[in-house]
């Protein structure tokens, strides 16, 4: 009879270890498998790469513009229990949570993916990877080119493999069918380009500064450092509208459209709303290129 009891009871006290063993093992994994980034087009990225099975903490929720984006206390839970945080680099809100970031997750390893690229001036923000209070002035928008895009995706799948080495064979096989979608748009946007009548455009927020000088374009913005434009600057703006043929103003859905309604319709044209910090990088790309198309006059069909 005690032996039947002592085993009964050596199995419980077994089963309850291996029980919390487990427990712990999956707690474990969860937290390897967290990821933390900046902006949804970074969690659409690591979704082609990883085939949506890692859990991706995005800090910037749909319809937020990053510009002046403050966290919530649920994002930066997510980001305690982060083995990655990918920053764009120049996204100036990035900087002002970095701080919190490493006393939340001391361990956290961060991946600046601005490294290596030829940034343009812009607003002035707080460099993030820097030491101290290091001021400059970047245009943080580099995922809207698909050059940058392609390195982005590269370093992204490059930590990706250190951080699971027994999935870098499909990681590196997403990558490289990743690629080649982007080249095809890469392609398409070079034909709508050399078929245009004019090679500048007009937008509300200068968010296409790297897809212009990637293309050989020019945006010509409505706003300046954050600033609606007085009534003056709107009205050289028509001018510039009308003696270059530019009827089509861009903005995006996180911004105000009144200044460029109001412009659009002094140069009897329309306001081209496109999204480029929507989740759907590849889908919303297209829609740019099909807009720019006819923003530019482009002759392709």
């Amino acid at each position: 009879m005690n032996n039947v009891v002592n085993r009964s009871f050596f199995l419980i006290i077994l089963g309850a270890i291996l029980f919390g063993c487990n427990t712990r093992n999956i707690k474990d994994q969860s937290k390897r498998d967290t990821i933390s980034v900046s902006i949804l087009p970074q969690k659409y990225l690591i979704d082609r790469l990883t085939d949506s099975t890692i859990e991706v903490n995005v800090m910037v929720p749909p319809g937020s513009s990053p510009e002046m984006y403050e966290p919530s206390p649920v994002q930066m839970k997510g980001i305690s229990t982060s083995a990655i945080y990918f920053a764009v680099g120049p996204l100036e809100f990035e900087s002002s949570i970095l701080p919190r970031i490493k006393e939340l997750n001391p361990n956290i390893h961060f991946v600046n993916l601005s490294n290596g690229i030829n940034l343009i001036a812009g607003h002035e923000h707080q460099e993030i990877m820097g030491e101290g209070e290091h001021h400059t002035c970047y245009d943080p928008h580099i995922w809207t080119s698909t050059l940058e895009f392609k390195q982005m995706a590269t370093v992204t799948c490059n930590e990706l493999c250190r951080l699971f080495p027994e999935r870098k064979v499909q990681f590196e096989a997403n990558l490289t069918k990743l690629e080649g979608e982007v080249d095809k748009l890469d392609s398409l946007v070079r034909l709508v380009v050399a078929e245009a009548t004019t090679k500048r455009f007009l937008i509300y927020h200068p968010a296409l500064s790297y897809f212009a000088r990637e293309f050989g374009l020019t945006q010509i913005a409505i706003e300046e450092d954050g600033k609606n434009p007085s009534a003056q600057q709107l009205a050289e703006l028509v001018n510039v509208g009308r003696v270059e043929n530019l009827r089509s103003v861009f903005i995006q859905s996180q911004f105000d459209s009144r200044n460029a309604e109001i412009l659009a319709k002094e140069l009897g044209g329309e306001v081209l709303s496109i999204d480029p910090l929507g989740y759907d990088w590849m889908a919303n790309m297209y829609d740019l290129t099909y807009k720019m198309a006819k923003a530019l006059n482009s002759k392709w069909k």
